[in-house]
């Protein structure tokens, strides 16, 4: 999960970076839009999104889903609850960043310069980072097996 989180926030950073380069702003009124000039950036905010609420072929599925099983092997319905309550809490303020992207207009009378997508020395690290996730979403057999290996290690002759 920590690996799994690094990627999908770590990409989600940066991608917030390049919005912030663009628009020169870190307020969310000041983003209206940005998804029609933006394109590459408002979409790996959407991925790394969709990795937060922990879809399907994501990362950030495989992690919670993992975490949501030891709850239940360990009758921890009060861990349960809190997992999927954070998971409709990142659904909520994810839905609010596209929203705002793509499906409202800037309102300012004095029309701002148009956005231009961000440099590519800034995408290629973002995009690398939150296709990863995609990868281990999809292929996590490698990571899960580096998980219960550091674990065992971690744990070894500890009494649980």
């Amino acid at each position: 999960h920590l690996m799994n989180h690094a990627l999908m926030k770590g990409g989600l950073f940066l991608a917030v970076g390049c919005l912030i380069y663009r628009t020169g702003s870190p307020r969310l009124q000041d983003l209206k839009g940005a998804g029609r000039s933006m394109p590459w950036t408002s979409a790996a905010i959407v991925l790394g999104g969709l990795n937060l609420i922990g879809v399907p072929l994501t990362a950030g599925f495989i992690s919670k889903w993992h975490l949501l099983l030891g709850t239940l092997d360990r009758d921890w319905w009060w861990a349960t609850g809190l997992l999927l309550f954070g998971s409709l809490l990142a659904a909520i303020y994810v839905w609010r960043v596209v929203e705002t992207l793509y499906f409202e207009t800037a309102d300012k009378s004095p029309q701002p310069p148009p956005l231009r997508e961000a440099p590519l020395s800034m995408l290629i690290p973002t995009w690398i980072m939150l296709l990863a996730t995609l990868v281990f979403g999809i292929h996590a057999q490698p990571a899960l097996h580096w998980a219960r290996s550091a674990a065992s290690l971690l744990l070894e002759g500890v009494a649980l």
